[in-house]
């Protein structure tokens, strides 16, 4: 693919920070061993757009330079969902089209979260039983995973920006959460 982002050497360095540590932070293996969710192409996007939207939350709400950095983040985002499409097989003529279905169900679950944190409690439950566990997940692994974003939550909030802005973006550890974890050890 011949894309190459407008951001300036430095600036794509900083998102490109951001986008491993939100990637990282999605491939948390208590999120598919304690909390349920398979692991399996749809549970990774699942999980990577979760971490997505708590990562890039506040520059999309900030200044024009933190809008543009999210932009550059979404760009990593995008390169990184067409290249796992091209290496999982899909021909070069359906790669646009799977495409555009993954933006539109990545842009689907953005509105869902951010209107589900701003209501919280049953609306954070649903649009995650929805979106994260469509065949039922059970109860205690949606709370848990409620549990986990409240918390990534108040951190990323409580952060200073420009730490953020930097790259330096903390996650909490998903096992702390995991009912399925604690049940069993």
């Amino acid at each position: 693919m011949f894309f190459r982002s407008k951001a300036k050497p430095r600036d794509r360095d900083i998102a490109d920070r951001i986008y491993t540590r939100i990637v990282e932070a999605s491939r948390q293996p208590a999120f598919f061993t304690g909390y349920g969710i398979p692991d399996t192409l749809d549970g990774r996007f699942e999980m990577l757009s979760l971490h997505m939207f708590l990562g890039l939350r506040r520059f999309v709400a900030g200044s024009e330079a933190d809008k543009a950095l999210a932009q550059s983040v979404m760009e990593l985002f995008v390169r990184d969902m067409d290249a796992a499409l091209r290496e999982l097989g899909v021909s070069d003529i359906k790669v646009p089209k799977r495409m555009k279905t993954l933006y539109g169900s990545f842009g689907g679950r953005i509105a869902g979260y951010t209107l589900a944190v701003e209501e919280g409690g049953e609306a954070l439950h649903g649009a995650l039983a929805r979106n994260i566990f469509p065949d039922g997940g059970i109860d205690r692994n949606v709370l848990a995973l409620a549990d986990y974003i409240e918390t990534v939550l108040r951190t990323l909030d409580g952060a200073e920006f420009d730490d953020l802005r930097s790259g330096v973006i903390a996650f909490a550890d998903a096992a702390q959460f995991s009912r399925g974890e604690r049940d069993n050890g």
